[in-house]
């Protein structure tokens, strides 16, 4: 599976990186995203770089304006910068190679942007790449996991893996067992109820996890609406019963974030439904899916219900989550079978369906 055209530059190799560490270039949602992945792999973030941010402090780092020097900041003139922003030409907007001749010409030299160090990372992780690929049930599976990969690598349209309905409800997955017991972690304001009821697929009972104050409020409201036994928890699926910072009132995409604006409970499934006994469970949680299923570990295993995961939030979710299923599959003898279905542009809205056979 090539990625780029050229192999990556061997100071963006994650084994370089994690000698030099890395100034992130744009202190929003993508660079939080860059910063956790660093943090956990070893790779020391030194600094973070914004047009708009600079003087603040972002997870810890300071935030430099994007219009300064290596010298000016006292970090080596070849320490890489990833420019975190995702608008490319083939959108319309090229921000990312314009952040690039900017820090170009205030004297960086290692510079890229997010799919070229994506491509590097995905060819650092080919063999884990690679045996996830073969996990997959179906050809259509492989092939949309591949094509994604290479999207998200090159950022070119021609690679973007095509788009069906029905998230955590795709009509060529095996079906699921009803009447539901559904458990959903990062409900939202209830998007994903409306469909299943419009599906007409019965729910004999449903509990709903969203901490966003603002998306919780509108939940509880279509909720009571729908008529559906139901519980809804203003908390956040983590792997433990934990107080977290988050960033809440954007949406969708609040996210846990240490530098985030409200504090809400985190709790891990297995103590919060200890025998609730869910056939499906349902996670799109911002990047806290592993820690989420960390924390649900005892009512997969002994409930076995179908799950519906994204996987795309996190650059190594791809891999991850996946490996994280194989391993309890085998382990415990689940018998699940794994199938993957993108459901929005941008290889945004990937699933992972493991289904039992």
């Amino acid at each position: 599976m090539n990625y780029l055209d050229m192999p990556p530059p061997a100071w963006l190799r994650q084994k370089a990186l994690a000698e030099t560490g890395v100034v992130i270039f744009g202190a929003g949602g993508g660079g939080y995203m860059l910063h956790d992945f660093f943090r956990k792999t070893g790779v020391a973030v030194k600094a973070f770089l914004d047009n708009y941010k600079a003087g603040r402090n972002c997870l810890g780092r300071p935030v430099f304006s994007g219009n300064v020097g290596p010298a000016e900041v006292g970090i080596s003139i070849k320490t890489p910068i990833i420019i975190s922003v995702v608008n490319f030409a083939a959108y319309g907007r090229d921000d990312a190679e314009v952040c690039r001749k900017q820090l170009k010409t205030v004297g960086w030299h290692n510079v890229a942007t997010r799919p070229e160090w994506l491509a590097s990372l995905f060819s650092d992780y080919q063999k884990q790449i690679n045996e996830v690929n073969r996990l997959w049930a179906d050809d259509k599976s492989r092939a949309l996991y591949e094509q994604a990969l290479k999207y998200l690598a090159t950022r070119d349209l021609e690679h973007e893996p095509p788009v069906q309905p029905q998230a955590y409800f795709p009509s060529d997955v095996p079906a699921l067992a009803e009447p539901l017991r559904w458990v959903q972690g990062g409900a939202y304001t209830g998007d994903s109820l409306a469909e299943a009821l419009a599906l007409g697929l019965k729910i004999e009972e449903a509990t709903f996890f969203e901490p966003d104050p603002v998306n919780f409020s509108q939940l509880a409201s279509n909720v009571r609406a729908c008529g559906v036994k139901a519980t809804c928890w203003p908390c956040g699926l983590w792997e433990k019963i934990e107080a977290l910072r988050f960033n809440s009132g954007r949406g969708a995409d609040s996210v846990v974030d240490p530098d985030g604006n409200v504090l809400i409970q985190g709790v891990d499934l297995d103590s919060a439904l200890p025998v609730f006994e869910p056939n499906l469970i349902t996670l799109d949680v911002e990047g806290a899916e592993l820690k989420a299923l960390e924390g649900m570990k005892r009512t997969i295993i002994e409930n076995r219900p179908y799950l519906a995961i994204s996987i795309y939030h996190c650059p190594d979710d791809w891999w991850v989550i996946p490996q994280w299923l194989l391993s309890l599959n085998q382990v415990h003898n689940l018998n699940y079978d794994l199938y993957l279905r993108i459901h929005a542009s941008l290889a945004t809205d990937t699933i992972l369906y493991a289904v039992r056979d």
